[in-house]
């Protein structure tokens, strides 16, 4: 079983950590089609294997994580992360920078699914989620100042990622003497998956998926909206994303007590009705009703996610865990790989009608969510 003495702090750093890395290659596309002189389809496959790092990392998690322990799983998480990043670093062809990109996605899916394990562990009372998942977007925030800092002065973006690399080679000296908590179960790997395919988690997940493809929707689409809807300019339009991943950040970082006030299963249900409204104004509204909608559904909508994985993770039977994170981290990737650009087509034909899509998922945690659990009062 984890040692109970476990500090949350080396967690959250670990999480910021590959946050960071993973966070830093949207600001820099553009600069790698520069730096490999590609075009802007050529460069969709940096994203694409991204995506691929993030997925085959949670398969592989979901079936083995319980079984090899989480420790182990922190140390290929900390070796994926080293590869990656010494290969963005060093790399002057874009399979190399293709490959460090895939790598550094394996250790951000390694690394958030093995401490959420961890943190799951944790006693109730020290547990707050909606921390936890704040030190994700702190990354998001972190990636582009580093960027910026380097590029800024005419450094090469390789820079970045050998800073990055000096920053995971410290964290891992760090971990190898005072190590994470170790987290096992003796079953059959396939044990917890079986279990989990045949429950109630499923459908959470499933609604936990959908609703994942809002958030990066709104972050991903948001520009588009503005400069279609209102002829928002560029810069304009990234003041209102900084402007709503800050609100976001704060709401996450605070929301501790707002869920334990209204219960991690209520707190998501209420504030997914007041997204229902808020973002539905942001959508059909003249533009200083949407402005204000869209900055105040960053804060209502900061604790949804973390209330219902805090509320998984409770209900789950010790060896349902380890791959019951490892599937939803899946779910997330997966639904969003599919969900962010069926928006962005939609939006195409008319951005109204693709924005309001983001809709469904919080109509669907309103409905469906209450009839889950009923006897849990989590």
């Amino acid at each position: 079983m984890p040692d109970r003495r476990q500090s949350p702090l080396i967690l959250f750093a670990g999480l910021f950590l590959t946050s960071m890395f993973l966070n830093t290659m949207p600001p820099l596309m553009v600069e790698f089609q520069r730096v490999f002189a590609i075009s802007m389809g050529q460069s969709s496959v940096i994203p694409f294997a991204h995506s691929m790092g993030t997925i085959l990392a949670n398969i592989a998690a979901a079936l083995v994580l319980s079984k090899i322990g989480t420790r182990k799983s922190t140390a290929i998480a900390v070796f994926a992360g080293a590869v990656g990043l010494a290969f963005a670093a060093t790399s002057h062809s874009l399979a190399g920078l293709t490959t460090g990109i895939f790598f550094i996605a394996v250790a951000f899916a390694v690394t958030i699914t093995t401490f959420s394990v961890i943190y799951a562990h944790f006693p109730v009372s020290k547990q707050n989620f909606s921390m936890f998942h704040s030190f994700f977007g702190m990354g998001g925030l972190a990636a582009p100042v580093f960027v910026k800092f380097y590029l800024g002065r005419n450094f090469s973006y390789r820079y970045v990622y050998v800073t990055y690399l000096a920053f995971l080679i410290l964290f891992g000296l760090y971990i190898a003497f005072r190590p994470v908590s170790d987290y096992r179960v003796d079953d059959s790997p396939f044990h917890g998956v079986k279990k989990l395919m045949h429950s109630r988690f499923l459908i959470v997940i499933t609604l936990l998926g959908l609703y994942s493809v809002s958030e990066m929707a709104i972050v991903v689409w948001a520009g588009n909206f503005f400069k279609a809807s209102f002829s928002f300019t560029v810069e304009t339009s990234a003041m209102m994303l900084s402007a709503f991943w800050i609100v976001f950040t704060l709401g996450r970082f605070f929301g501790d007590r707002q869920i334990r006030k209204f219960t991690a299963k209520s707190n998501a249900r209420v504030m997914s009705g007041i997204c229902l409204v808020l973002f539905s104004v942001f959508i059909f509204s003249p533009m200083r009703w949407s402005v204000t909608a869209f900055l105040l559904g960053a804060l209502f909508m900061a604790t949804i996610f973390p209330s219902i994985h805090f509320f998984l993770n409770r209900v789950a039977p010790d060896d349902v865990r380890a791959p019951l994170n490892a599937v939803l981290f899946l779910a997330v990737s997966t639904f969003g790989m599919v969900g962010v650009p069926l928006i962005g087509i939609v939006g195409d034909i008319n951005i109204r009608l693709g924005m309001s899509m983001m809709l469904v998922p919080f109509f669907l945690m309103l409905t469906v969510l209450p009839l889950m659990w009923k006897d849990k009062k989590v």
